[in-house]
């Protein structure tokens, strides 16, 4: 189900010099050259996600190569995450150790880019990338799966706010965006994902899937990037 919030009733790598990147034919015939970039989840990796979503990239056939960049904090060997473990879950931390860097990486690999994906942390990168006001320009379309509130970057996010709900005296650069949110999220609650889209905007597809990237709405999904990425 896809709805709207009351702005537009608003309801997975070229970093580390570790780039997988899937280039095939469109289905539609577009000449036009697209990039994706994916952003995975805390102990994942480019190539895992790459293998994971495979189903779903497949369908968006609007873009004709993904770009899948490894976090900029390794856990373990082939696990990274996009800052530093700590003791408490990132939607309840003040401090993000390494998001920063990771912040820098992402606008780099987003650069040139017309969508973006994230799952998890991922999401929530994507969410700090719009605080920050570093989202490329060349970015049209976000979509953001099982996100959360991005609490270090939570004044950035007000902005925002402020900006979306009042007088337009400044200009940022902000793409449609569609989140991606589940009731049944153990990982990520739901509720902190809803304040992340009450603050960024965009449109929201919901499952009953939990904290995971839902390829029963494949189609749902690439039927919006394929709408709003041009």
């Amino acid at each position: 189900m896809l709805t709207r919030s009351a702005s537009a009733r608003t309801r997975v790598s070229r970093s580390n010099d570790n780039v997988s990147s899937t280039t095939r034919r469109n289905r539609h015939f577009n000449t036009t050259s697209m990039l994706g970039v994916a952003f995975h989840g805390k102990g994942g990796s480019g190539k895992g996600f790459e293998s994971n979503i495979k189903e779903l990239t497949s369908e968006i056939d609007t873009i004709t190569s993904w770009r899948y960049p490894d976090g900029t904090s390794v856990l373990d060997e082939g696990c990274y995450a996009w800052w530093e473990p700590s003791e408490m879950r990132s939607f309840e931390s003040d401090v993000w150790v390494g998001a920063d860097k990771a912040i820098d990486v992402a606008c780099e690999a987003a650069d040139g880019a017309s969508v973006l994906f994230g799952f998890s942390q991922g999401a929530m990168l994507i969410g700090c990338l719009l605080a920050e006001k570093r989202m490329p320009e060349s970015v049209k379309a976000c979509v953001l799966v099982g996100g959360a509130w991005c609490r270090p970057y939570s004044n950035g996010l007000g902005e925002l706010v402020q900006w979306r709900l009042g007088k337009k005296s400044k200009t940022y650069q902000s793409p449609k965006l569609l989140h991606i949110i589940s009731a049944q999220d153990r990982v990520n609650p739901p509720s902190s994902a809803m304040m992340l889209q009450a603050a960024v905007g965009g449109d929201i597809v919901y499952h009953a899937g939990g904290h995971v990237v839902p390829l029963d709405k494949k189609d749902a999904i690439a039927a919006w990037v394929r709408q709003n990425a041009e």
